[in-house]
């Protein structure tokens, strides 16, 4: 499957946020910070993504952003169409796609449904890549 930047970027902050929720609402610049991802970038991603019911953001003091949903129920697929991306299932070719030196990590791929697959057509959810143990 081919993301854009836009989708790599939005999966990839996702993920990060998942991980790293438990402590409270997690700020956009620690993310940024994190993943090498341009501040007005992610402000812009995750007015996105907060419209399409995927994060929510708490104001003030120790403020920052949660998923609203359950981790296991957001789809990478929900997270592409929030970002108006649009789902290419063409393969990536290796090595592209990805610039020198940056540092992020790898979204899981997305998978092509099949008839097996009716519980979870868009391929893996978000929750399956936030529930590993980070490296």
């Amino acid at each position: 499957m081919r993301l854009t930047t836009k989708g790599r970027f939005a999966v990839t902050a996702m993920i990060d946020l998942g991980l790293r929720q438990s402590n409270g609402p997690v700020t956009l610049a620690a993310i940024s910070q994190r993943q090498q991802i341009s501040l007005s970038y992610l402000e812009q991603l995750f007015g996105k993504l907060r419209r399409h019911g995927l994060g929510e953001s708490t104001r003030g003091p120790g403020g920052g952003y949660a998923l609203a949903r359950k981790a296991s129920d957001i789809t990478v697929a929900d997270i592409i169409v929030s970002v108006d991306e649009p789902i290419d299932a063409a393969e990536e070719p290796q090595g592209e796609g990805h610039a020198p030196g940056h540092r992020h990590l790898a979204p899981p791929p997305i998978e092509q449904p099949t008839e097996s697959r009716r519980r979870r057509p868009f391929g893996p959810r978000y929750g399956d890549r936030s529930r590993q143990p980070r490296r």
